[in-house]
């Protein structure tokens, strides 16, 4: 029994497949959706990615690409997600691992196999047959965007709140928000995207987080960001080190979080989590988006924050990441 079960063909689960294809490791590789790509596959069949239309990668070319195949050198420093689910599509194509994934087929249940190993059962989403077969482990590569998280318990009154609630992974263009008072919720990557996007086209648009967040732009003297971690001199300094001279940079790009309106992070830069945003910071720095604490509660057609202050509200956008991926029922037994 020297078969290995891949669940998720995006760019985690062709990364497995593709270095268990480099071992002479045989494997079988389950998606639902009918192409490779997964999160990256804007608008993909499988109904799970959260790609909306001006995604772009956070990380650089260099900082993302496999490297047993580079991507081309004609990309953007921050491809686009056509591109990159262009480049797993050549990724699959030529490690020859396509004819090894099994489309539109979901795992429902993987569980320990008596005398070793995992029994996975898939089943098909074009006939629903099921089967179930044996494998020596498991790859669970199937990600966590898919499964939007909601603030739990919801915030009091959110069921009486007579706007819409809705999260980022239905998010797609910021068009059907033209004219609306928009509420993002959230810090992260996606709620910067959102929130900068919206305050285009939205009659006005509010930013509310627990905590602060470090948000570093695209580029830090004259290069990709990530280059300045990525680097073999870079690597080879202290931490401490390493952390004080992008810090440095950081502040000398941008400034402070106290120019933004934003709240101090708890948390020293490259020590927890980061958001990677240019459109943000100038839309706080032209008074475009307003900074708020996080959500007290719903008050019909309002929102409370912890601060005291009020706002009429026609949308709440949640941006709400998952640490870990989803697991896969059964798994956990």
């Amino acid at each position: 029994m020297r078969r290995v079960c891949v669940i998720g063909a995006g760019s985690s689960g062709i990364a497995a497949c593709q270095a268990l294809h480099g071992r002479g490791i045989p494997f079988d590789c389950f998606e639902a959706g009918s192409s490779v790509g997964g999160n990256w596959r804007y608008g993909n069949d499988n109904g799970m990615s959260a790609a909306y239309g001006s995604l772009r990668a956070k990380s650089s070319r260099r900082g993302m690409q496999y490297a047993a195949f580079p991507m081309p050198a004609g990309y953007p420093d921050y491809p686009g997600h056509e591109m990159i689910a262009r480049y797993l599509d050549d990724v699959a194509d030529h490690f020859g691992l396509r004819g090894r994934i099994r489309f539109r087929t979901e795992v429902t249940r993987a569980e320990p196999a008596p005398g070793g190993g995992w029994d996975v059962t898939a089943r098909s989403r074009d006939t629903g047959a099921e089967r179930t077969g044996r494998y020596r482990a498991v790859l669970v590569a199937n990600g966590h965007h898919w499964d939007p998280r909601f603030p739990e318990p919801a915030f009091p009154g959110a069921g009486a709140f007579a706007g819409e609630q809705m999260h980022s992974h239905q998010y797609r263009a910021p068009e059907p928000f033209a004219g609306k008072r928009v509420l993002v919720l959230g810090i992260g990557n996606s709620a910067c995207d959102v929130a900068a996007e919206c305050s285009r086209l939205g009659a006005r648009t509010l930013i509310a987080m627990r905590a602060g967040a470090h948000i570093i732009p695209r580029y830090l003297a004259g290069r990709p960001a990530d280059h300045l971690t990525l680097m073999r001199a870079g690597t080879l300094l202290p931490p401490w080190l390493r952390r004080s001279a992008v810090a440095l940079l950081v502040l000398l790009a941008r400034g402070g979080a106290a120019k933004y309106g934003l709240p101090r992070p708890g948390h020293r830069l490259l020590c927890g989590p980061l958001a990677v945003s240019d459109s943000l910071l100038s839309g706080l720095r032209r008074g475009e988006i307003a900074v708020k604490p996080t959500i007290d509660r719903f008050e019909l057609d309002r929102v409370r924050f912890r601060d005291g202050s009020t706002e009429q509200v026609d949308v709440v956008i949640y941006c709400i990441p998952r640490s870990q991926p989803a697991a896969v029922p059964g798994a956990g037994l």
